[in-house]
């Protein structure tokens, strides 16, 4: 049988979906998104995390894709740099959800890749 692509690799199939910064400013809010799939396949999350200045960095945070939660509170951290989640979707409009807690100014880079099912070629067996 033959393996699945990851989404996450570098891949001439994948199509970016969505890339945004995403900050907090004041009071922490949910930040609504959507994102389209031509049709069924996988998505990868990207979170890049990396500010130069590490107070600016983000320590609790949840990211939601049709209020599933990818990205839980206790996955980030002043020393979380990067994060990575694959996940199945449908075909048709997906809703993302983006809540910074903390830090008060703190943001991350996002990023949604897509790699449709019927990325794997058929293969033949001659006997």
């Amino acid at each position: 049988m033959p393996t699945r692509a990851n989404p996450c690799s570098s891949s001439a199939q994948t199509v970016t979906l969505l890339e945004r910064t995403f900050s907090r400013h004041i009071f922490p809010y949910t930040e609504h998104r959507t994102f389209t799939a031509t049709g069924p396949g996988q998505i990868c999350l990207s979170i890049t995390n990396d500010d130069w200045i590490k107070f600016r960095r983000v320590t609790n945070a949840t990211v939601k894709v049709d209020d599933g939660t990818v990205v839980a509170p206790s996955e980030f951290g002043s020393n979380v740099t990067y994060i990575e989640k694959r996940k199945a979707v449908t075909s048709g409009n997906h809703d993302l959800a983006v809540k910074i807690n903390e830090p008060l100014f703190g943001y991350f880079d996002l990023k949604i890749k897509f790699l449709p099912d019927d990325t794997i070629p058929p293969s033949i067996q001659i006997t």
